[in-house]
């Protein structure tokens, strides 16, 4: 008995004083504070203005030339001034460019320069005249090209300006016009091979007086001025220059 007892109270003993630990549930995390909201963003600053005066100028309207812009002080407060190139002085164009020669012999320029000043007599005088031309040329040859030399030529001294020769003188010839009442007028033609003479002096209120071919036919032509001037060149590539003159009046020793 006091060993069966003794085992059942070591049983009880045993189950008894045995336990199971059942561990305790975790606790719940507690609540995150709620999101503060982020302050609204400020506002972004717009960027500043970045034209010029020099980008602003060429946009607006000029006038219609060539030229450039003069540009002062800062947008928007632009000074814009459109500026024009000055026109080329006459001195300063390339004339040599503009002019090409010309194989027009010395008699082409006589015949064509009198057809020219019969043509403008008739636009300034009416009436019925008895016309008579005369021809004078440098070279000896019959239709000599501006500027030929020749073994034979004509003297200076047949053809005299004011009693003076011009060296350049390549030809003369005068379209004479004389009307019912006995009022001579003339028109000439002079071709020279240079581009300025003593006659350039005689494009205003002077006159000068030509004394025309004294061994034949020995004409005086009277208070004469300069009112045309044409240019060109001579295959030679020479400056040629043609006056075109007017005189009041026309005598002979025979007068």
């Amino acid at each position: 008995m006091k060993l069966l007892f003794a085992i059942i109270f070591g049983i009880i003993l045993m189950f008894g004083c045995t336990t199971t630990e059942v561990p305790d549930e975790p606790a719940a995390p507690a609540p995150e504070p709620p999101e503060e909201p982020d302050e609204p963003a400020e506002p972004e600053e717009e960027p500043e203005e970045t034209m010029t005066c020099e980008e602003y100028c060429p946009t607006q309207p000029h006038i219609e030339c060539v030229g450039q812009w003069n540009i002062s002080g800062e947008y928007p407060d632009c000074d814009c001034t459109y500026v024009c190139d000055a026109a080329p002085e006459e001195d300063e164009l390339d004339v040599d460019d503009l002019v090409q020669p010309s194989d027009k012999t010395v008699g082409t320029m006589l015949n064509e320069g009198l057809d020219k000043v019969r043509l403008d007599f008739y636009r300034e005088n009416d009436g019925s005249f008895e016309e008579t031309r005369y021809t004078w040329k440098r070279a000896a040859t019959a239709d000599p090209m501006p500027g030929e030399v020749g073994f034979d030529l004509a003297p200076l001294t047949d053809v005299k300006f004011d009693g003076k020769t011009i060296d350049s003188l390549q030809g003369v010839g005068f379209a004479v016009f004389n009307g019912s009442s006995k009022n001579t007028k003339a028109l000439g033609v002079v071709v020279v091979l240079d581009k300025m003479t003593m006659l350039d002096d005689y494009t205003g209120s002077d006159a000068f007086d030509v004394e025309y071919f004294p061994s034949v036919e020995h004409r005086y032509f009277k208070d004469c001025w300069v009112y045309s001037k044409d240019f060109s060149k001579n295959m030679d590539s020479e400056w040629v220059s043609t006056y075109f003159v007017q005189c009041e009046a026309v005598f002979s020793l025979e007068d």
